[in-house]
Order: C-alpha cells, then sequence, then structure tokens
C-alpha cells in the first residue's frame, strides 16, 4: 500500500514537472562574448527574440567608466540566434588594450547584459 501511494505520488510530480515544461515555456537566453586585444570582440546569443541594438563598453584595468563604446543596431533577423562582430580598441590615453567588455543586449523592451575578460 505505502509503495502504491509513492509511485502515485511520483507519477504525479512527474506529470507536474512535464506539463511546465510542455506548456511552451521557452529557454532562456544564452549570451557568450569574446575579447581578443588587438583583434575583435564577438557576442553571440541564443533563444532571443527581437534584439535590435547591441552595445560594447571596453574598459581598462580597474576603471569603471568605459574608454570606448560602440553601440550598433542589428538588422532584423527571424532566428532567435546571431552574432555581431566588432573590433577591439585601444585606449588612446594609455595605449593599451581593454581588460573587460561589458556587452548590452536590446531585445523586446529588455536589455540584458553580459561582462567577458579581454585576453
Amino acid at each position: 500500500m505505502k509503495r502504491r501511494l509513492l509511485l502515485a505520488a511520483t507519477a504525479v510530480s512527474l506529470m507536474g514537472a512535464l506539463g511546465q515544461s510542455a506548456a511552451g515555456a521557452s529557454p532562456a537566453p544564452d549570451y557568450t562574448v569574446s575579447c581578443v586585444r588587438g583583434d575583435t570582440t564577438v557576442l553571440t546569443w541564443q533563444h532571443v527574440k527581437g534584439v535590435d541594438q547591441v552595445t560594447f563598453e571596453w574598459f581598462a584595468s580597474g576603471s569603471t567608466t568605459a574608454f570606448e563604446q560602440l553601440v550598433s543596431p542589428v538588422p532584423p533577423l527571424k532566428p532567435p540566434h546571431g552574432s555581431i562582430t566588432a573590433g577591439t580598441p585601444t585606449d588612446q590615453a594609455t595605449g593599451l588594450g581593454p581588460a573587460t567588455v561589458t556587452v548590452s543586449i536590446r531585445h523586446g523592451g529588455v536589455t540584458d547584459q553580459i561582462t567577458g575578460i579581454c585576453t
């Protein structure tokens, strides 16, 4: 009797979990950013619909003020995945490449951010 009750409770629990995922819950946005000094910075996204603008901000080591910013409109794309590439700048004041890059991704009235280390 206890075993049947345990099996029934497990089955109900699994049906609830499967029902939620089958109800059309979309996957969470997934972003990756790579930044190579003297070369390029690349943002890649998946599971994000309606990306219409990407802003790159490059920072020197220990700084909270970007030494360079690039705002790039993104042409409308049907698939919820894509990438955008920008040249990685050099800090004109120091002649050095950035330590980090923060990328803001605007889509559907929401803005997500990701920060990466420049190598």
